[in-house]
């Protein structure tokens, strides 16, 4: 989708205590082989502390950075991945009660690790067909504390860290600009998230571990699709990169600045991930996650946070942020970093 007419005005963060990796080694909960190949060094967890309220808080940091007026906001996204709390309650209601306030309509999407990207599209057609003062709040987070998880097992290559970001956006100028934003689906590659499990009962029920990795396992030895994964990974993210850097107005990928990725191992984003753009690692959010892991919706809005809070990224340099997550799916979007915020000066 090709945007230029929607700005960011305010990001929020926030990020539990951190857990040492090399400690999780040491209490038997992280094999030591895992953490020799990920170079992962901690992750934040956030405990008993529910997610909403993680959201809570990073909401609080976008509007005190950014001194908006939360009576603005027309539309709240809450992009999730994993349980919020109770069933049949919402949760992007609650964060809306314990921030802004107000009547817009507050939704969540369980969009998994490109929700954010989903919900960054949505925004654009809100804000749209909004007045001009108006403003979309797009927030994400998970906690993956919980007993039906094991973080530090999830995916080869992958620890799972909580967290919770927050994005303003408006129509006014802000410090940043949306080029672009875009999703691919790969629905041929659905079954790679469940493959070997039961699709009924939920497993919310039968207590059943997200075990990713033996998933994914199960796919690769029994799916007659299993020897066309790689090509079906390759031309879907092709496609989606083509698309979202001719939208946000550049010739090439070449022209991108920086990229911001899922937080991985080093030889995941080495071997697979940058590949896929053509950048290296000194031009990418590799160094900058190394303390997070991978936080659900919220790595890319991280990453952007510390280029900008690091001084690494400059006014007139763009950001690709890219995500891939259960659908499958393909996430994109290009932002222009205009100005430096006065919360960074």
């Amino acid at each position: 989708m090709r945007v230029g007419d929607v700005f960011i005005e305010g990001i929020g963060i926030y990020l539990p205590e951190k857990h040492n990796a090399a400690r999780a080694v040491e209490e038997g909960v992280y094999s030591a082989e895992d953490f020799a190949a990920n170079e992962i060094d901690e992750v934040p967890v956030a405990g008993d502390t529910a997610p909403v309220d993680l959201a809570v808080r990073a909401v609080r940091h976008a509007f005190d950075r950014s001194g908006a007026d939360p009576a603005d906001v027309c539309f709240v996204l809450y992009a999730t991945g994993f349980h919020q709390g109770p069933n049949g309650w919402s949760p992007a209601s609650y964060i809306q009660r314990n921030t802004i306030g107000g009547s817009a309509p507050a939704v969540e999407l369980r969009g998994h690790c490109t929700g954010m990207f989903t919900a960054l599209q949505l925004a654009v057609g809100q804000l749209r067909s909004a007045p001009e003062n108006a403003s979309v709040l797009v927030v994400g987070a998970d906690n993956f504390a919980q007993p039906m998880v094991d973080r530090w097992s999830h995916l080869n290559g992958m620890v799972l860290g909580d967290a919770a970001v927050a994005v303003l956006l408006t129509k006014r100028p802000g410090f940043a600009r949306l080029r672009s934003v875009g999703l691919q689906a790969v629905p041929q590659l659905e079954e790679l998230h469940r493959s070997g499990v039961p699709i009924w009962p939920p497993t919310a029920v039968t207590g059943q571990p997200m075990d990713l990795r033996t998933r994914s396992a199960h796919f690769v030895e029994s799916s007659p699709l299993a020897g066309q994964l790689k090509d079906l990974l390759l031309d879907g993210q092709q496609a989606l990169n083509d698309r979202t850097v001719a939208d946000a107005g550049l010739a090439s990928m070449a022209e991108v600045s920086w990229i911001g990725h899922i937080n991985a191992s080093r030889a995941v984003v080495a071997d697979r991930l940058l590949p896929l753009f053509g950048f290296t690692e000194e031009r990418s959010t590799y160094r900058l996650g190394r303390d997070l892991g991978h936080v659900g919706t919220g790595d890319q809005i991280i990453g952007f946070d510390r280029l900008i809070e690091q001084q690494l990224i400059k006014p007139g340099e763009t950001y690709l942020m890219a995500g891939v997550g259960p659908g499958l799916h393909f996430g994109t979007a290009v932002l222009e970093y205009l100005s430096t915020p006065p919360w960074s000066a």
